[in-house]
């Protein structure tokens, strides 16, 4: 089926029991991995896949033997915008237009989702919540058993799990900021119409913050449903270019400005790390983006000041995420 740019390769439209939860994945140029996470998903009727692949490269993908291309649980998206890559964002984002589930539930290609997962998702399917918030794990992708600490969410969790109240509730709504490890009810996202930012970076930051935002309730488990994991080659660990930090900046900006307008004094560290690390590291750059922000809206500079306001709770978390010891490795 060709439509708005895209081809879309799916033989599972012919199953016609109603499906339940619908599970979009962004792909680019990490067949092998993808695969890994395709078989971490159980195949069921009421269980929608969609993988859309933005733009892999021909040198690096087969794409006649591209995973899930021959399986009728899977729907395979090849997006064929050949102007300019619009990253994950732009991906998730053709994922939506196809979403038939009464939940979606977000993976990166690189990550997979424990064994537990199927059970999780069958717990939750008749709640009254709008977002359900998991546990994860966090592994080298290279080798899963070995440990990372990207499993920083959890303390957050922890946190609400252990003690409920408002200001630990507003700690998850708006802490954290990734798409997985949540399971998202679709008509929260269709009804307010809300997408993720076409940008290479940080594209799911304003997304997660808006579905923590109007969604009614939420609640969180201590299982987790998905693993993280850590590759050196991965654009998060990348050496950044002036290019990318900007591309951030521009979205952490229109965050802080989220959180003001809404009066959420909460999570803007996002903002003001960036901002310290700039400062310190590339200065020259810091004044750059600055000023770019300035010039967009003169009422920049009231963020760019409040980023500073704030290093004392910023410097208490990030040496809470330090001293934490991840779930996984406590059991042994």
């Amino acid at each position: 089926m060709l439509n708005n740019g895209w081809i879309c390769l799916n033989s599972y439209c012919h199953h016609k029991i109603m499906i339940i939860y619908t599970i979009i994945i962004p792909h680019k140029n990490i067949p092998v991995l993808l695969q890994r996470c395709l078989d971490s998903i159980p195949r069921r009727d009421d269980v929608q896949i969609i993988v859309v692949d933005d733009n892999s490269d021909l040198t690096q993908v087969d794409f006649e033997n591209f995973p899930g291309l021959h399986d009728p649980y899977v729907e395979v998206i090849f997006d064929k915008n050949e102007n300019s890559r619009k990253g994950a964002g732009y991906a998730r984002n053709v994922g939506l237009e196809r979403v038939e589930g009464k939940w979606i539930i977000f993976a990166d290609a690189d990550d997979f989702f424990t064994p537990e997962f199927p059970d999780l998702i069958n717990e939750y399917r008749d709640t009254d919540y709008d977002i359900v918030f998991f546990m994860t794990r966090s592994v080298y992708s290279e080798d899963i058993d070995r440990i990372t600490n990207r499993d920083y969410n959890n303390i957050r969790i922890n946190s609400f799990l252990k003690k409920p109240s408002l200001m630990t509730e507003k700690q998850i709504r708006y802490g954290i900021c990734e798409p997985w490890g949540k399971m998202i009810r679709a008509s929260l996202i269709i009804d307010n119409n809300i997408r993720f930012e076409e940008s290479s970076v940080a594209n799911d930051f304003r997304f997660s913050l808006e579905i923590g935002h109007v969604a009614k309730t939420i609640c969180a488990e201590k299982e987790p449903l998905y693993i993280v994991t850590h590759r050196d080659n991965s654009l998060s660990s990348q050496d950044l270019s002036y290019q990318i930090i900007r591309a951030r900046m521009h979205i952490f900006n229109r965050a802080q400005t989220f959180f003001k307008q809404n009066n959420l004094p909460v999570t803007r560290q996002h903002f003001s790390y960036t901002m310290m690390w700039l400062l310190r590291k590339k200065t020259v750059w810091f004044f750059r983006i600055c000023g770019t922000l300035i010039k967009e809206d003169k009422k920049n500079v009231l963020n760019i000041i409040d980023s500073f306001r704030i290093i004392p709770k910023m410097v208490k978390e990030k040496l809470n995420v330090k001293n934490h010891i991840p779930d996984s490795e406590k059991k042994k």
